[in-house]
């Protein structure tokens, strides 16, 4: 409400009282201008800008969504996911989700409702099962991939191998977990953002990335999401400073992650595969680069279609320098 107050003001000094709306008017337009528009994204499903989009509010939102959203220019697009039986498409059936889904559900839930006003109460929602997992530790025996729950203070042993779990164990995770929260929260402020265009900044964000990594090791599970946004964050800065071998691994792993609590056609699924393609093409492992690029062109081919220019302008040429062995027209060469 202090957003809405202030753009109140504002109006009050700009507009005469007779073209005013009154408070509850405005109110009323405010509250609908949140909760139908879209913020539109670019071919990296980075936010470039926000519209909106009164057909397409019509569509609620699943944190199991059956529909995906893209963008050409300022036209949105919808397609679906998976077949739909009927011969014609009842609404009520199909889901987009508003949200990023690599969150455990309470910070999902905090987000719908501080953003679209509601309870989100859907069946993954209620997965305890996946919440703790985001959640989870890695054993102490670094031989057991068990994702352990550290917040069950009855949990005195591994479920998986029998490890014990001591108050260390329990400390060393809060500390590490906390640690990087924090780093996590620096990145994705908006003054951050800005200056990621930065080449000091980005040394300075893949260096914390690079300690966050470090310290997790043998605490966080590998499916712990503060894990997965460390790798995402690592990869992004490592890209930008053109760090291509160390972009690729960072990549490679964030891979694992995304394809346990992605969908299997989902947009950012089939991006990272394309952007490890793209990066293995310049160290020049075409048969490796050729495989990702085809994993790519699976999704895409369902999630944007084989006309949008991510597919036949971008994807399509990577697929065929790759299948011919050829890198003459790469201008980046590897520089570590």
């Amino acid at each position: 409400m202090d957003h809405f107050a202030t753009l109140f003001v504002v109006l009050q000094r700009l507009l005469d009282e007779v073209a005013r709306p009154s408070k509850m008017e405005l109110l009323r337009i405010y509250g609908k201008m949140c909760i139908n528009t879209f913020n539109i994204l670019d071919n990296e499903m980075n936010t470039i800008g926000t519209g909106m989009y009164i057909g397409a509010s019509i569509i609620d939102h699943s944190c199991r969504p059956n529909v995906v959203v893209s963008f050409d220019g300022e036209t949105l697009k919808m397609r679906l996911l998976e077949d739909f039986p009927e011969q014609e498409l009842d609404f009520s059936k199909l889901f987009i989700s508003y949200i990023d889904l690599i969150d455990t559900s309470d910070v999902r839930r905090e987000q719908l409702s501080d953003r679209y006003y509601f309870y989100c109460d859907c069946a993954r929602c209620r997965d305890e099962n996946e919440q703790k997992c985001m959640n989870a530790a890695a054993c102490p025996n670094r031989n057991c991939q068990e994702p352990v729950d550290m917040n069950d203070s009855k949990l005195e042993r591994c479920p998986g191998c029998g490890t014990p779990i001591t108050n260390s164990d329990r400390d060393t995770f809060a500390e590490i977990s906390s640690f990087t929260r924090d780093h996590l929260a620096q990145m994705k402020s908006v003054a951050c953002k800005v200056k990621r265009l930065c080449r000091d900044t980005n040394d300075k964000d893949l260096d914390v990335s690079r300690l966050c990594l470090k310290k997790q090791e043998h605490v966080l599970h590998r499916y712990n999401v503060h894990h997965i946004k460390t790798l995402d964050n690592a990869m992004e800065s490592a890209l930008n400073l053109e760090k291509w071998r160390e972009a690729t691994g960072y990549a490679l792993r964030l891979l694992d992650g995304f394809r346990h609590f992605y969908s299997p056609y989902h947009p950012m699924l089939g991006l990272t595969y394309l952007k490890i393609g793209k990066l293995q093409l310049y160290e020049c492992q075409f048969a490796e680069a050729l495989k990702h690029l085809q994993q790519a062109a699976k999704i895409l081919r369902v999630t944007h279609g084989e006309q949008d220019d991510l597919y036949k302008r971008v994807l399509v040429p990577l697929l065929c320098d790759a299948a011919q062995g050829d890198r003459g027209h790469l201008a980046i060469t590897p520089t570590d």
